[in-house]
């Protein structure tokens, strides 16, 4: 934490240090460190250090005046937020009006529920995921955690003066302890009810960005540490002297942070762990560091007190605050495959950036207010502070904590130009990053397909070994020109067509959507049921869908349309990509054949044109790798043996060759592009599978190219 403004205030070094190790996380994560898949939860790190900070303070204060004093509380807040949150959002819709004009609606639609604390909420009611984003990660991602605090801190301060005033607390008086710990066990139960409804409302094979995002579901780790603020007291604290009692304490603290950065190191982003239990066993782990750290004399508080970590920790704001626009303007294919380069440009950039935000704008504004600063008021207070302490009887303490240093106080015009400096050289900092020379996406293809023919070559039938793109079977190509399917319900995720509220991947010209190539090989009724995030088992919520979208899956959807394929009627299948990745977060691939035997029991022996899938090397989830499309690619082709009525339409194949069709900050989904190539190649592949006028091709495998 940074140094407290109040010069009579404690301050605890080792907390600094303990910031440093969650932001570190949260950057690591971000940049792709291995050994930290669990990383995000550097931020439950910080929920629940807010928590006992908040609450310390405002206990802090009933103990002196016997009030909270609300109104400053939240001055002081907002004071220490809110500048900076400013100065990144002007400079993130600058940087974006210049080199990515096209993304200033969405941004700035983004930055306007950031300013006023409630991103968090905005992205959970318009359908938005944390964790699925077509065009890579948004620069302002990461605030749904700002907003989550500064709810906190607007609602918390009223529920613990209600608590304090129903167990009747007093100012220094007797029963104040009481009152503490009947207010404790509240917050306790609070805190628990919380983790309850984590649980419940994470989707154990969907996406879970309501439960990881949501006020009432991350408010636990918050109230949990405002419960040890409660309890563990400052003056009760300081009495601890004994050697056992101390090496108690960093037993375990050394312990909460090894839970730390254990859960960090196994923990994945899709793991239902994360919400049953992970989450909850974060913050007791964190609250277990922050025990000792709150005692001057533990060595757990010397270690994490160390200058290079309180460094970086009283700048761990504004390092949270711009590591994600960083992310987000570097290019994905800039530096590819130089990981480590990458991620030192990445962290090199943030903390010159944080840097300049604390000196020049987070800590003048904190200690003096943004009036005080232009009309020379804070100057003149320094002036007078430093007179005062020339002339008093100093002596440097080595006690309980260190206090603050009164600060020299820069010129207004040396503020006002460093603030309109940092923003300039931000702005700056943003456009060029984003248009560093990057490799094209059919270069990362070639050399990414190279390396697999490699390593198969070398271990063909061993670990190394990549599973083929294309089925062994024999494979049919189209001899007609049209189908005999007079109906084709389509029944696809996000990635089976170009859907039309996405201008990445919408087929712009009617003509060449999938309804007009249907009808142009002989359909004549056409039904789309296309829905994100669809798979063969799972069914997603209303609030992780777009607007129109059904949250049924593939089976269910199939069911509701059977009475209307009629006796020439055909289906076209095109889901499976959120089925391998489900299956592969849970690493258990055991369900395949039940995920298939659904479909095509729901298919009622009707025609199935089964269109497999791929995804791009450059994939940023390791969960929709292609190799674990390629196993539900495999277990599709083995399912032809089992159902007459199935046929294969090899895209998998069809568009290797074609990485230009892709997104370039996606790689699971078709550009524009892309979507009107496979629109015009399931047409011919239903042509190739069920032509017109004859039985379907012996073949169960068919192919356009």
């Amino acid at each position: 934490m940074p140094r407290p403004v109040n010069k009579s205030a404690a301050y605890y070094p080792g907390l600094d240090g303990l910031r440093t190790i969650a932001v570190g996380l949260v950057v690591a994560y971000h940049i792709g460190v291995p050994g930290t898949s669990g990383g995000l939860l550097g931020v439950g790190v910080f929920f629940t250090l807010s928590g006992f900070l908040i609450t310390m303070l405002l206990l802090n204060r009933w103990e002196k005046h016997g009030d909270l004093d609300l109104r400053h509380f939240w001055i002081r807040r907002f004071r220490r937020l809110l500048p900076a949150v400013v100065v990144l959002l002007l400079v993130v819709m600058v940087a974006t009006m210049v080199v990515h004009p096209d993304k200033l609606g969405d941004r700035g639609e983004q930055a306007f529920f950031a300013l006023i604390y409630v991103a968090n909420w905005h992205t959970i009611f318009t359908g938005g995921s944390y964790f699925e984003q077509f065009d890579g990660p948004s620069p302002l991602d990461h605030l749904w955690s700002l907003a989550v605090e500064e709810q906190f801190y607007v609602v918390w301060p009223l529920l613990l003066l209600g608590m304090l005033t129903l167990f009747k607390a007093k100012k220094d008086g007797e029963g104040t302890g009481a009152a503490f710990a009947k207010a404790a066990v509240t917050t306790f139960v609070l805190g628990a009810l919380s983790f309850v409804l984590l649980a419940m409302l994470a989707d154990p094979t969907g996406d879970s960005t309501r439960a990881y995002e949501g006020t009432d579901t991350r408010a636990g780790g918050l109230l949990w540490g405002a419960v040890l603020a409660m309890l563990w007291r400052p003056k009760k604290v300081a009495k601890i002297q004994s050697e056992k009692a101390l090496w108690t304490l960093d037993i375990l603290g050394a312990l909460g942070v090894a839970g730390i950065l254990y859960l960090a190191a196994t923990t994945d982003q899709l793991d239902h762990s994360l919400y049953t239990w992970g989450i909850a066993a974060l913050t007791v782990s964190t609250i277990l560091v922050l025990m000792p750290l709150i005692h001057a004399h533990s060595w757990t508080n010397r270690v994490l007190g160390i200058a290079p970590l309180r460094w970086i920790g009283e700048r761990s704001y504004g390092i949270y605050l711009w590591h994600m626009p960083v992310v987000a303007f570097l290019p994905e294919r800039t530096l590819y495959g130089q990981d480590v380069w990458r991620g030192l440009v990445v962290v090199a950039l943030t903390v010159v950036l944080a840097e300049l935000s604390w000196r020049f704008v987070e800590d003048p504004i904190r200690r003096h207010g943004f009036l005080p600063l232009i009309t020379g008021k804070a100057q003149r207070k320094a002036r007078a502070q430093r007179a005062e302490v020339s002339e008093g009887d100093v002596r440097a303490s080595r006690a309980q904590v260190e206090q603050t240093p009164v600060p020299k106080v820069a010129g207004r015009g040396v503020l006002a130009a460093g603030s309109v400096g940092v923003t300039l050289l931000a702005i700056g900092a943003m456009v060029g990053i984003a248009v560093l020379p990057q490799k094209s996406v059919v270069e990362i293809a070639r050399e990414e397909q190279a390396k697999q023919a490699d390593t198969s070559a070398g271990d063909p039938d061993g670990e190394g070994a990549v599973a083929s793109p294309t089925p062994t079977k024999p494979v049919a190509r189209p001899a007609a020109t049209e189908t005999s399917c007079e109906t084709v319900v389509h029944i696809g995720d996000s990635t089976s067509i170009g859907p039309s509220n996405n201008s990445l991947t919408m087929v712009k010209d009617p003509a060449k959507r999938i309804t007009a190539q249907y009808e142009a090989v002989g359909v004549q009724t056409v039904i789309e049921e296309v829905a994100g995030g669809r798979s063969m088992i799972e069914t997603l919520e209303p609030s992780e869908l777009n607007p129109g979208e059904k949250g049924t899956n593939a089976p269910d959807t199939m069911r509701e349309h059977a009475g209307e394929l009629g006796e020439n009627g055909c289906w076209v299948v095109n889901v499976g990509l959120n089925d391998a990745a489900n299956m592969a977060s849970q690493d258990d691939f055991s369900s395949t054949e039940k995920r298939i035997a659904g479909v095509m029991e729901a298919s009622e022996g009707k025609p199935v044109l089964w269109v497999n899938g791929i995804t791009m090397p450059w994939t940023n989830n390791p969960h929709y790798a292609n190799e674990n499309i390629q196993k539900l690619n495999a277990s599709l082709v083995e399912a032809t043996d089992r159902y007459d009525n199935l046929r294969i339409y090899d895209w998998s194949a069809d568009a290797t060759p074609h990485p230009e069709w892709f997104l370039e900050n996606d790689a699971n989904h078709n550009n524009a592009e892309g979507s009107a190539a496979k629109a015009e190649h399931m047409a011919k592949a239903l042509v190739a599978a069920f032509p017109k006028d004859e039985d379907p091709v012996e073949e169960k495998v068919v192919r356009v190219e």
